[in-house]
């Protein structure tokens, strides 16, 4: 009995108070945050009394450790993984494979602390510190970033620390429990006394020496053992433990948090190709560039150039539908229809962080397509100089400058910056202008001001590259600059409150980016040197899980749509000069660097002429979706061994590892082939030239269609689109004017259709003096002729609405065409017929070279020979029909055997639909595909 009580008393005054204090905090933590329901609260209450009273009573002795240890290592490991995983992930989706294989390295872990410490106690109780830290971060990092924890991030410690006071460190009560929990076990682990020494002082004659070395030397062999296997070996992956989600996160939650730093570890490894050498990689870089034609010529003018990636800068709006009280960007919306700008999106790496994954790809042209989501290659893989955009515009003349109004140690910016060949780095502690602050960082402002002030003092001998990382839009997001309110999602109007405060001050701060940058781009308007600004954002910000929940509903998206809508943000290039810049479309962001050389005409190198024929095929590679010109998402494991995939591999090792003397694979060259056709004058018929044509001038810049407006039509004639469909009325007045119908107000309040079925036509200055939908620009049918003797290489196919008879009308549009000077267009002017007689009225007004046949006011004629009889002959060029039509089996029957005459579909938006369409036909109506994203589907 004596025996009994001294071991449930207090070993120690000290440590009954020590005992107390813990027991005081576990309590203190446990009602400040809570842990859940009544029975953990009861069960928690029980933890924090038992951590104390473990602390408070002495040690067990060796056979009570023996039995205790082995029951803990029986029952506390399963339990511990529970409790490391619960704060974040439910267990709903880990894989059992991934489960057991924790376990497993959780034993390794008491192995590994054993060899250390050669107790076993200690070796319980050190690995369940280590889990329990691990735990800790791993909630934080996930609520920050929606990331999992990976062996890149033990490098990246430094950025971390750099802006860790902006943080909201409350933590869950879930974690609040599993805290309780390792609390518990990290006590009763430390109490177990079983060590060579206690060993010896039980069995007399114990040969202590010999038998620990061995028993280290076998556990030395089990741990090396055990993490060769999981990370040299496939064994991982042999077992359903692998990278096959298109989620980060996903990865965590099926593979487990312990797991999931091994599993991005193997595919984070790019191996050497079993081709590579410097013979293989420069007879590729040769090949793509004697292949290479580009639709632009060369220039010898070397504009100063500002490449800027805007911390968590993105366009909400690509989620789906709300409004706020409020523009969220004006200035860049209104970069949509610039003659001097063109704007699109970028796939992006990350999500949240990891900005310099999104800098990475960028300026080298690499693509953590071929890495793993979570590696930082700036921290990892960038030891030594590594070819760059910042080379290559120094080889013709530039000189170059990286700014950041942050610390430089930043992810090893200093020396990465270094290695990338920047003649000099200005950090925040360089700056020379005011700071201005949001929260801790500087704003937008500011630091366009230090651009400014740096390029004013620039080497004015050669022409200036300066790239800059701005801050001010970093998390969190609490501190208001304006009074952004959400005012409907998805058409759902209500008072939300505070519900969407982290949006709305988010949002705030895209405006104040918007300001800023409209202020930087209007300096450079006044500025005599041509001078291109490039801007795009680095990732989108971390949204609450009710924002994307309510943008989301009703949308029918896969969860995998869903993920890669947040990894899309706007890009812009803004020029003060004519730079005759052509929009290539949306792409992910290892192109950028490609694209911008590419528009503005300068030298490239074979990697970089690669590089945009590698884009034709694959327009998005990115570590989150692998996309063809289709723009639809394809396999990355069955495209895992296409030729261009593996090439752009070798690319990429070469640059990152290779030692192969391969520099003139990176080294600017002419530009060698050059297709430069105006398309106006070309002898290929319309026909022949054209797949897409771009239904009611197709969608603005920011997604609406059917506007007939010059906004349309300037977006998509940069996007690359020549052939445009437009609708014609006459107004009330006898002027025509482009427009679908005077029953839709289109925000002009012009014509309003009355109880009776009524129609007000307007005249044309009432048309005109309204935008349509308060900000596109509405077009006469002059207005359009104008633009198509600006634009040479443009046609047009008419959908003309009539007010007289067809005779009339027609007579109407070729005399407002030579009237105005612009005969010539008319060449390139195709008459939509809505019936077969049509030909002869139109014909009546005058001769047109060029006709199409529709059928969607006809329908598919019973008798379809007359039909079939027009169309091979000369008068007609092609048939268009509803894309429901191609089903009918007498329809495919009769186009099936077409020898004269072309068949297009309309309208058909979704790139899966038409790629199936496309099989039967030669060409599509449509307001948001693009000219090479059809042609690829032939």
């Amino acid at each position: 009995m004596k025996k009994l009580l001294d071991y449930i008393r207090p070993e120690s005054k000290k440590k009954l108070i020590a005992g107390i204090i813990v027991s005081a905090i576990l309590l203190a933590l446990m009602f400040a945050f809570g842990v859940g329901g009544k029975k953990h609260m009861v069960l928690g209450a029980a933890l924090c009394l038992g951590t104390g009273y473990i602390v408070a009573f002495r040690r067990l002795n060796f056979y009570q450790s023996l039995v205790c240890g082995i029951l803990y290592l029986i029952v506390v490991p399963l339990r511990m993984f529970y409790r490391l995983e619960l704060p974040i992930n439910n267990l709903a989706y880990t894989k059992r494979s991934a489960i057991i294989i924790s376990l497993v390295l959780i034993y390794v872990l008491y192995l590994f602390f054993y060899i250390v410490t050669q107790r076993i106690g200690t070796s319980l109780g050190v690995t369940g510190i280590f889990l329990l830290v691990l735990t800790i971060a791993e909630y934080y990092v996930f609520t920050f970033r929606e990331m999992a924890i990976s062996f890149a991030d033990l490098f990246a410690i430094r950025t971390a620390i750099s802006v860790s006071g902006e943080y909201n460190y409350t933590p869950s009560s879930e974690l609040i429990y599993s805290v309780l929990w390792f609390a518990f076990f990290i006590a009763l682990g430390f109490k177990i006394n079983i060590s060579p020494k206690s060993i010896k002082e039980r069995f007399a004659g114990y040969r202590a020496v010999p038998v620990h070395i061995a028993a280290s030397a076998a556990a030395a062999v089990i741990v090396f053992g055990f993490f060769y296997l999981i990370v040299k070996t496939p064994f991982l992956a042999n077992h359903g433990v692998n990278d096959d989600s298109w989620a980060e996160c996903q990865l965590n939650f099926t593979n487990g948090c312990l797991m999931y730093p091994f599993v991005e570890l193997r595919a984070g490894r790019i191996d050497k190709p079993s081709d590579y050498s410097a013979e293989r990689l420069l007879q590729i870089g040769g090949d793509y560039s004697n292949s290479f034609i580009s639709p632009r010529e060369e220039k010898t003018e070397r504009p100063n150039i500002i490449l800027i990636m805007n911390e968590a800068f993105s366009d909400p709006r690509v989620l789906g539908n709300f409004e706020t009280g409020q523009e969220l960007m004006p200035f860049m919306d209104s970069l949509y229809t610039s003659e001097r700008s063109i704007r699109g999106n970028l796939y992006m790496p990350v999500l949240g962080g990891l900005t310099v994954n999104s800098e990475f790809e960028v300026l080298t042209g690499n693509s953590m397509f071929f890495l793993s989501a979570s590696s930082i290659p700036y921290e990892t893989s960038i030891n030594s100089p590594m070819p760059s955009l910042a080379k290559e515009l120094e080889a013709i003349g530039y000189s170059s400058m990286a700014m950041h109004p942050h610390v430089r140690i930043a992810y090893g910016r200093d020396t990465t910056y270094e290695n990338f060949g920047f003649d000099e780095f200005i950090d925040v502690n360089d700056f020379t202008v005011n700071i201005e602050t949001v929260g801790a960082y500087p704003d937008d402002a500011t630091n366009y001001r230090e651009i400014i002030k740096r390029f004013e003092s620039r080497d004015k001998d050669k022409p200036f590259f300066l790239f800059d990382v701005t801050i001010q839009n970093h998390s969190p997001y609490w501190k208001k600059v304006r009074d952004t309110k959400i005012l409907s999602i998805n058409g759902t109007s209500e008072d939300y409150g505070e519900k969407y405060s982290l949006e709305e001050t988010y949002f705030d701060l895209l405006r104040k980016s918007d300001d800023a940058f409209k202020e930087l781009v209007e300096y450079f308007e006044t500025v005599d040197e041509p001078t291109i600004i490039c801007m795009f954002g680095d990732h989108e910000a971390i949204l609450s899980d009710d924002f994307y929940d309510a943008v989301f509903e009703g949308t029918g998206y896969s969860e995998q749509k869903k993920n890669e809508l947040k990894y899309i943000t706007p890009y812009v290039m803004v020029a003060n000069y004519d730079a005759d810049l052509e929009s290539m479309g949306d792409f992910s962001a290892n192109y950028l660097g490609a694209v911008l050389l590419n528009e503005l005409g300068l030298p490239m190198s074979q990697f970089r002429k690669f590089q945009l024929q590698a884009m034709d095929t694959y327009p998005i590679m990115s570590v989150h979706k692998l996309a063809d010109a289709r723009g639809v998402s394809v396999d990355r494991a069955d495209n895992s061994d296409n030729e261009l995939i593996n090439a752009y591999r070798m690319f990429q090792y070469d640059m990152m590892f290779g030692k192969e003397p391969t520099d003139a694979v990176y080294a600017p060259e002419a530009y060698g082939s050059v297709a430069v056709a105006d398309a106006g004058s070309s002898s290929e018929e319309w026909y022949d030239k054209f797949t897409a044509v771009t239904h009611a001038l197709g969608t603005t810049g920011d997604g609406q269609l059917g506007t007939n407006s010059r906004e349309a039509f300037i977006y998509n004639y940069k996007r690359g689109q020549r052939l445009f469909e437009a609708d014609i009325q006459i107004t009330s007045d006898g002027v025509a004017v482009i427009r679908h119908d005077w029953e839709q107000d289109l925000g002009q309040r012009l014509s309003l259709a009355g109880a009776d079925g009524t129609v007000r036509v307007p005249t044309a200055e009432e048309f005109l003096s309204k935008k349509i939908y308060g900000k596109y620009t509405p077009l006469t049918l002059e207005e359009w002729f104008e633009l198509m003797d600006e634009y040479p290489d443009v046609w047009l196919i008419t959908d003309s609405k009539y007010s007289g008879t067809v005779t009339e009308d027609f007579k109407l549009f070729r005399e407002t065409a030579v009237n105005s000077g612009h005969a010539d267009v008319l060449n390139r002017v195709i008459v939509q017929l809505y019936y077969p007689e049509m030909y002869d009225e139109v014909e009546t007004s005058g001769h047109f070279e060029h006709y199409i046949l529709t059928l969607y006011m006809t329908g598919y004629p019973e008798d379809s020979s007359e039909m079939l009889k027009l169309l091979e002959s000369d008068k007609v060029d092609a048939l268009t029909m509803p894309e429901d039509y191609v089903v009918n089996e007498r329809v495919l029957s009769d186009i099936a055997g077409r020898q004269n005459y072309k068949v297009f579909l309309h309208t058909v938006d979704d790139p899966e639909k038409a790629a199936e369409l496309m099989q039967y036909v030669d060409g599509l109506y449509t307001d948001t595909l693009l000219e090479k994203q059809v042609r690829s589907m032939k």
